[in-house]
């Protein structure tokens, strides 16, 4: 949605941020609060078999299967939802009835990992610490190569007053864990905060003095911020809503197929709800994503409104052993179509920034590292 000045007085530039948060956020928060057991796959396969689920599920029986077979990925639900649909031996209805049993198990598994304590804890210490504006202003300090910070063009864009800044988070999570953590409450936020002008933000575009060396306290860019979290994939409070599945085909409205049943997009009605929001946006910032196949819809729409416009991308990926910033950018240009050279995928590649973090680092964006 495009703002105006009849909303915001002294509106001069709005600049649409899109950040799509994936399952390494919640990870990150259930490790930080010692929480016993975690979000991911393996862990609710265990869950699975402490409830007894029923062992001829045909997802479940490639998951023990690729377990058995020393998979890395071996309690991938999405996975293997891949593997019954590739295989050839099963109806699409077949495949979708196990699809559902294992939703709804999921949903249950996901009641017990994340308490409302959980949410109030983190929800606390977000006030507590001003992680949720202290994200949305500084977020550019986690970018702390020089060379990097110079080559994008989003920290020169941002450098004037009177900026809207529009954060627009695709929560790829069924757990509200992120949207208690960004939301703006009473103690970090007041949308009306001076007498003489109506800006209730600053954002700081060179935080780390990259633009402006000898100016490394950056004050800020007086403007606006609005903050909306969507839930594509469904959310815990609605235990029906949630999607388990696979990608789906750009065009994937268009005709029917019985496979559609099993695809993401296609319940989610991602081209109706979220596609035009692409082309809008001036930054994308993928976080705790696995940059899966089965998201697929969302890395190539993210590659088109790059490719066709001046968007940018920060990527940011948790270290790992053998993990490079060259080896994330050929993973995302991969799931997004790229994976052959091009001119196309060359000049995409300068647009991608990534950032690798450990825990220990003082990282700025989704931080819940408590001091």
């Amino acid at each position: 949605m495009d703002y105006s000045q009849n909303m915001f007085k002294k509106l001069d530039k709005q600049h649409n941020i899109m950040v799509l948060v994936g399952n390494g956020f919640d990870i990150q928060v259930l490790k930080d609060y010692r929480q016993p057991v975690d979000s991911r796959y393996s862990s609710f396969y265990y869950h699975l078999k402490m409830r007894d689920f029923d062992s001829a599920n045909r997802l479940l029986v490639h998951m023990e299967e690729a377990l058995a077979d020393g998979c890395e990925n071996w309690g991938d639900i999405e996975a293997a939802v891949t593997a019954a649909v590739e295989t050839g031996r099963h109806r699409a209805g077949e495949i979708f009835a196990d699809l559902r049993a294992m939703q709804a198990q999921f949903a249950e598994f996901l009641q017990g990992v994340v308490p409302n304590r959980l949410l109030g804890d983190l929800g606390a210490d977000a006030v507590a610490n001003g992680w949720s504006m202290r994200s949305l202003a500084e977020f550019l300090h986690d970018i702390r190569d020089a060379q990097t910070f110079n080559s994008m063009q989003f920290p020169v864009n941002a450098g004037t007053h009177y900026g809207l800044f529009n954060f627009l988070f695709v929560n790829f999570n069924y757990t509200t864990l992120l949207d208690n953590y960004v939301f703006l409450d009473q103690l970090q936020f007041t949308p009306r905060k001076w007498s003489t002008v109506d800006t209730n933000f600053s954002f700081k575009n060179d935080p780390g003095g990259h633009l402006h060396p000898s100016n490394a306290t950056d004050a800020g860019q007086s403007g606006y911020v609005l903050t909306d979290v969507v839930h594509p994939h469904g959310v815990l409070s609605t235990p029906r809503s949630l999607l388990l599945g696979i990608d789906a085909e750009d065009d994937y409205d268009k005709g029917q197929n019985p496979y559609n049943q099993l695809k993401k997009p296609y319940w989610a009605q991602s081209n109706v709800l979220f596609r035009s929001h692409f082309a809008q946006t001036e930054l994308f910032i993928v976080f705790g994503c696995s940059l899966g196949e089965s998201d697929g819809w969302w890395w190539r729409n993210i590659a088109q409104a790059v490719s066709s416009g001046n968007a940018e991308v920060i990527i940011y990926r948790r270290k790992e052993i053998g993990l490079t910033q060259q080896s994330v950018k050929d993973l995302f240009l991969r799931v997004a179509g790229f994976e052959r050279p091009s001119e196309v995928r060359t000049e995409l590649e300068k647009k991608l920034c990534v950032i690798i973090y450990e825990d220990s680092d003082d990282r700025v964006f989704l931080s819940t590292k408590r001091i």
